[in-house]
């Protein structure tokens, strides 16, 4: 099936279908579940080969306002400064980075 005949069984652009392919704009759950079916496979074919069952679709905005919100959540303004310094800490570190990957 082309991405031209893909787009319009599920009633989208064609440059829509290339970005979702080329990974420039993410998928939500209800749009990777309507194309699955004219592509005739199951949603669980577009997370195969994922390790331990990592998130591929991360929705940036979403774990950001949870953040702020869990953020705000913290009263002792001394536990709000340690919970920065890890997330600098975390973000300033390469080995970290992996680390916490791997075990999210």
């Amino acid at each position: 099936m082309t991405q031209a005949e893909l787009a319009a069984t599920v009633d989208l652009s064609f440059k829509q279908i290339r970005k979702y392919e080329q990974g420039l704009n993410r998928i939500g759950a209800g749009r990777l579940y309507r194309l699955a079916a004219p592509l005739d496979v199951s949603v669980a074919y577009f997370f195969e080969g994922l390790e331990d069952g990592s998130r591929p679709f991360l929705d940036e905005r979403e774990d950001a306002e949870t953040l702020a919100q869990d953020f705000q959540a913290i009263a002792l303004p001394k536990r709000r400064r340690a919970f920065l310094r890890l997330v600098k800490a975390i973000a300033d570190s390469p080995a970290l980075q992996r680390q916490w990957a791997r075990q999210s």
